[in-house]
């Protein structure tokens, strides 16, 4: 139920977020409304949703964060084109920088959480939406459709909320930005981005106002607002125009000025007339919080008998105050101000209120999006208020105001000023209003006409909520996703497979059959929803449709629950921690797609509600597969040594091999792999000679641990009584060598790579094999940069930091000059690696085209 009832329009507003996948622009005139929409949808919606705003104080005040940070965008100029060679070129009457979409998605750094986030947001709510620019709004759908891999939809697929008043406050727009953005932009308003020409959003405008209740003042205002100012209304709001007016102390009347000086000048000259000493309130900032974005005075001067306003609403019922409510401080102590308003009888005492910087982050376990808090800001929710700027007022309400707006620079701010005030009575007019201070962009009133009747949007409405139903419908029996995540899981372990048990690629290949099959049932499934949603019903009230997917839901549930069961207990192991994170990466995304398929068709069994249906799209849990596939986890112990004969002895051996390479600061797989010590413990070696049979074990390691594993094996026989079991071992397969100059050449990395992990050093590698130290190293790092030979086993960290040091301040593409800022004994093969690891890692970018491959838009 929305906080008014029968105020219909807000209602139908509400209906088109929460109910279809409808872009919409929602406005109105000052009072009526749109701030309380905003905390409606934030409050009820159930979709994944984020609030941003373009300035900090907004941001803070809608409890959401800025563009520009949020998106890493910069703050130049942002051109419509993908071609990275049609920007304009600086020159001397225009030094301006330019982005567009192929560096801007050069420029930004979002990491996989950040990407996940994006990928899962559903509603895109901007406040104050006439401050943003068109540009920045283009920016923004570039990023969307660029980072959740939807390039020909705008913004990406994601619903957007623009909330905010046109005849208001205008974005800003140097004159150097503005020579660059014209020969792409009609006007820098939002609503002529080229986004919004290929998906417009639907003009909802709410026109109840709560502000006000003289009619008179009412149409006053919306002369003003419109540019329309008859003799009528200029009459009716000059017989305010009152240039003589004393307040007295006790009427709370608060100036507004068009600048911070004029308005500053006041509120210090009050201050200073008032007798007796001044309590200083400092303000209490904690982790990060950007001064720009403070939403009250660091340090806030108060005396007895100073006019203040309140920035803040109260959160307690009844409520005590609001942003925007005039007092009198009447006591002050350090903790706490008492505020005497007028026409009531009991003081409002406060303390400090706290005021957060959000972050919007990923639970990647539930997959929900949350808001983590950054950092917070504590003061007094006062500010002096004898004056005030227009800007700063905007979103406030007044009972008695002083107007001084003579001096208006921008279009809207006499409309902001005046349609603060709750009446006539309650205004008083400083400066006449001048006709050139009342103007408006005739670009704004077209755009307002835009405004649809409400029984078109009701008729659209209809429409939209068919779409986006059978848009969700689909969306529960579309297994595509989980096709294309299962796919990975067998093309990561033939690329890896010497690192992984055998058993784990046929275990892979099943597992993607099951899904093959799962998606192409569903696939079949959907073209029959298509057939039994025939419009112009809804789908939630087609009572055939609902029948029949309660009955697939039925058949799906089952198949996907096992499927689920069944990846938790997938077998691949491996010993190599990155290979492991590598693989369990791909695993949580099918099992992902996995519960969350499950879950849209269990929201089914009882038929189709698609408010529920989105709720349901939350409730994943993936933290339980992680630690599946690495042999060092503590599940995978567990269910290694649960496979075993002699599970102590497996335990043991595995302790041991943890104890040596703690000490030598090796992996765990170059020390003894999970195959190796199942060897040991399930055919019990009783001789060096027959440790040589174990796989994993040559001459050098045999050499290096041997004793230690074979002394715990058979003290573990005399305490149990066992004898060797040898005979059962199949013996090791010799290796062939490789014939012809291309087989040569192509495995020579690869035996470089058996030795090293055989536990050989590089120039012991050098030594046998007949190179010098250089090549063997080449040939590791190879496997250094795809994860299978850990860079701390080649280079040890100082040297590596060193390294990182002169590339992420000289570049990476000059090998020859880094090397002179550089000590003798790094050699070029070490400055290659870990340059490699840079790019690899998106650290360092190189200038030559083939290490910057295009982004496709």
């Amino acid at each position: 139920m929305t906080p008014d009832p029968h105020n219909h329009t807000f209602q139908l507003a509400a209906n088109y977020i929460n109910g279809t996948r409808q872009s919409v622009f929602l406005t109105g005139r000052a009072g009526t409304g749109k701030t309380t929409f905003l905390k409606h949808i934030r409050q009820h919606t159930p979709k994944q949703h984020m609030v941003l705003a373009p300035t900090g104080v907004a941001a803070i005040n809608a409890g959401g964060t800025t563009i520009h940070s949020f998106f890493q965008l910069p703050f130049s100029p942002f051109l419509p084109v993908a071609d990275h060679g049609s920007l304009p070129q600086p020159d001397a009457e225009n030094t301006a920088d330019t982005h567009n979409a192929y560096s801007l998605i050069k420029r930004v750094r979002f990491n996989k959480d950040k990407r996940e986030l994006l990928q899962s947001l559903e509603l895109l709510i901007i406040d104050e939406i006439s401050m943003v620019r068109a540009d920045v709004l283009d920016a923004i759908d570039t990023l969307l459709r660029y980072f959740r891999h939807k390039p020909a939809q705008p913004f990406g697929g994601v619903q957007m909320l623009f909330i905010g008043d046109m005849f208001q406050l205008p974005p800003v727009v140097p004159n150097t930005d503005w020579d660059i953005l014209q020969h792409y932009y009609s006007s820098p308003f939002f609503f002529d981005s080229q986004a919004l020409k290929q998906d417009e959003p639907l003009y909802i405008e709410l026109d109840k106002i709560y502000r006000q209740t003289d009619q008179q003042f009412i149409d006053a205002l919306n002369q003003v607002r419109n540019n329309q100012m008859d003799e009528v209304g200029y009459n009716l709001l000059h017989s305010r125009y009152l240039p003589a007016f004393l307040p007295q102390k006790t009427d709370s009347y608060v100036t507004l000025c068009t600048h911070n000086a004029a308005a500053d000048a006041i509120n210090d000259q009050a201050l200073l007339n008032l007798k007796g000493a001044a309590q200083t309130y400092t303000a209490e900032v904690q982790g990060e919080f950007n001064e720009k974005s403070y939403p009250a005075e660091q340090q806030l001067k108060l005396k007895q008998g100073a006019q203040v306003m309140f920035i803040k609403n109260d959160l307690e019922k009844p409520r005590r105050f609001f942003n925007g409510k005039i007092g009198t401080v009447t006591q002050l102590t350090p903790d706490a101000v008492t505020i005497s308003c007028a026409g009531e009888t009991a003081p409002i005492t406060i303390g400090r209120e706290e005021w957060t910087n959000v972050q919007y982050t990923l639970n990647t376990q539930q997959q929900r999006i949350e808001e983590k808090e950054l950092g917070s800001f504590k003061q007094m929710p006062l500010r002096l208020a004898w004056a005030i700027t227009i800007h700063k007022s905007q979103g406030l309400t007044f009972e008695k105001a002083i107007i001084d707006a003579g001096k208006a620079f921008a279009p809207g701010q006499v409309y902001v000023a005046l349609s603060r005030c709750t009446s006539l009575q309650g205004l008083v007019l400083r400066t006449a209003i001048p006709a050139s201070a009342v103007f408006t962009d005739p670009r704004i009133v077209a755009f307002g006409q835009r405004s649809k009747p409400a029984q078109h949007l009701e008729h659209q409405l209809l429409t939209a909520q068919y779409n986006y139903q059978l848009e969700l419908l689909t969306l529960c029996f579309d297994g595509s996703a989980l096709l294309k995540a299962a796919q990975k899981l067998p093309a990561i372990l033939q690329l890896h497979q010497a690192g992984f048990n055998p058993e784990a690629l046929p275990w892979a290949e099943s597992a993607l059959a099951q899904c093959q099959e799962l998606a192409s049932t569903g696939t079949k499934f959907v073209q029959q929803i298509q057939q039994l949603a025939a419009p112009p019903q809804l789908p939630e009230h087609n009572p055939q449709l609902q029948e029949r997917l309660t009955k697939a839901a039925a058949w799906f549930a089952p198949k996907l629950s096992a499927l689920a069961d069944a990846i938790k207990k997938q077998p691949a192991v491996s010993d190599s921690k990155d290979q492991a994170e590598t693989y369990e990466e791909a695993l949580a995304d099918v099992y992902k797609a996995t519960r969350q398929w499950l879950q849209l068709a269990s929201a089914c069994s009882q038929g189709f509600n698609a408010e529920q249906l989105l709720k349901a799209r939350s409730k994943v849990h993936i933290g339980e597969i992680i630690g599946l596939a690495y042999a060092g986890s503590s599940k995978r112990r567990h269910e290694a040594t649960a496979n075993n004969p002699h599970p102590n002895l497996m335990r043991q051996l595995r302790q041991l091999r943890d104890a040596i390479s703690v000490e030598n600061g090796l992996p765990i797989y170059m020390v003894a792999s999970t195959t190796t010590i199942d060897q040991m413990a399930r055919y019990l070696p009783q001789s060096l000679s027959d440790l040589r049979k174990i796989s994993g074990f040559g001459e050098v390691k045999l050499a290096q641990f041997g004793q230690q594993f074979l002394t715990v094996v058979l003290d573990y026989c005399t305490q149990h009584h066992h004898d060797g079991n040898m005979a059962a071992l199949a013996p090791k397969r010799e290796k062939k060598e490789a014939s012809g100059k291309a087989a040569l050449k192509g495995s020579s990395k690869k035996q470089s790579f058996e030795l090293f992990m055989e536990g050989m050093t590089i120039e012991d590698i050098a030594l046998k094999r007949g190179f010098v130290y250089s090549t063997i190293f080449g040939h590791l790092s190879s496997y250094a940069l795809t994860g299978e030979i850990p860079v701390n086993a080649l280079l040890d960290d100082a040297t590596k930091a060193q390294i990182e040091t002169a590339i992420l301040q000289f570049g990476g593409d000059d090998l020859l000059a880094l090397k002179t800022k550089l000590p003798d004994e790094v050699d070029f093969n070490e400055l290659r690696l870990v340059r490699d690891l840079l790019v690899k890692e998106g650290r360092v970018q190189l200038t030559e085209k083939k290490a910057e491959p295009e982004p496709k838009l």
